[in-house]
């Protein structure tokens, strides 16, 4: 957990302001300055991009020892964000105690990207098992579902999903 601490902490380094500040300011602007009209900028709207948020990627991505961490909004931008690197004629298999608005997103929104999903109770390995296709990528599932507080077990949908390069 050291380690873990330290690099908490301790994260990439951004370098980015001009007051010397150690700790990486949180930048409220939602419009930046180009230097001239057409100059390529990293920054250019609040919603596509901030150094404080750049940085909060950047420390996801050294914590779980990534090449990129990703902040959104929203917990259904994350879903909808993580789903969409999915193609017409994947499968994935869902928990059958998902977030409405997850479900909404795959029956009214994915499935017409031809993206089919086999809900199963996720807290039974032999039923993900049982659900896997030839075209499966992936299984999708709450550790604790709301309102029903079911409790998945992360590590054995892992095994799973592992066995079968999901």
């Amino acid at each position: 957990m050291t380690e873990f601490n330290t690099r908490l902490v301790h994260g990439p380094a951004q370098n980015d302001n001009q007051t010397g500040a150690v700790n990486v300011p949180i930048y409220t602007s939602t419009t930046y300055r180009y230097p001239k009209i057409g100059a390529p900028v990293q920054y250019d709207y609040g919603r596509s991009g901030n150094p404080t948020r750049q940085y909060l990627e950047d420390q996801l991505a050294a914590l779980e020892h990534g090449t990129r961490g990703f902040a959104l909004s929203s917990g259904m931008a994350a879903i909808h964000t993580a789903l969409a690197i999915f193609k017409a004629g994947d499968h994935i298999i869902v928990g059958d105690q998902i977030y409405g608005g997850t479900f909404r997103l795959l029956n009214q929104f994915f499935k017409h990207w031809g993206l089919s999903a086999t809900p199963v109770d996720t807290r039974d390995p032999a039923a993900i098992e049982r659900a896997i296709q030839p075209n499966t990528k992936a299984v999708y599932f709450e550790p604790v579902t709301n309102p029903l507080l079911q409790v998945t077990p992360i590590a054995a949908v892992a095994k799973v999903a592992k066995k079968h390069h999901l």
